[in-house]
């Protein structure tokens, strides 16, 4: 019996203790705060109220009595404000969590539409009958890379990226890098 009452003790005030680890230190202290003065004025009222039905009432004990109904009303306020700001931050959290889903989604589709981009992409290489070194050079082109940067990259002398690229042109029928972007950009935009 006495371990029920115990469980069933706890588990109501650990709701209690969750809010309270969560909430931010000037609230916690502000509530601090207020159950201190509230629990002072209570022990006041407590002297007043037997004062009071004594008949031997005064300007003090409406003043404590005053203070009182205002610690606990500023007390009811700050639990308010805590509470509206829990809601705000569960639903900012919740607001979150949908977009990062739609940025997931949206990663996914740019990954699909760049791997169907680039089989787009070999496929047309493959049309033109590119050699794989063609095919190479094409991509940095495509990549904007200049002849100096082409044949650095593959290890190749300036001119032969610039004869490897002139093949690429004739066998495409395009008169030159615009051209070859442009082919593959064009409806992109």
């Amino acid at each position: 019996m006495v371990q029920t009452s115990y469980r069933h003790l706890v588990l109501a005030i650990q709701p209690l203790g969750r809010f309270w680890q969560r909430s931010p230190w000037f609230i916690r202290f502000g509530l601090v705060y207020l159950t201190a003065v509230g629990a002072f004025l209570l022990t006041e009222m407590t002297e007043e109220w037997g004062e009071l039905q004594a008949g031997r009432a005064n300007i003090f004990s409406a003043v404590e009595l005053l203070l009182f109904l205002m610690t606990v009303g500023g007390a009811v306020q700050v639990f308010r404000l805590l509470l509206r700001e829990r809601r705000e931050r569960a639903l900012a959290q919740a607001q979150l969590a949908h977009v990062r889903t739609q940025l997931d989604h949206a990663t996914e589709h740019l990954k699909d539409g760049k791997a169907g981009f680039a089989e787009l992409i070999r496929w047309q290489f493959s049309e033109w009958q590119l050699t794989p070194s063609e095919q190479e050079v094409a991509h940095l082109l495509l990549k904007g890379l200049s002849f100096r940067e082409i044949a650095d990259a593959r290890g190749i002398k300036e001119k032969t990226a610039r004869h490897q690229a002139t093949g690429i042109y004739t066998k495409s029928g395009l008169n030159g890098r615009n051209e070859l972007a442009a082919w593959f950009f064009e409806d992109l935009l």
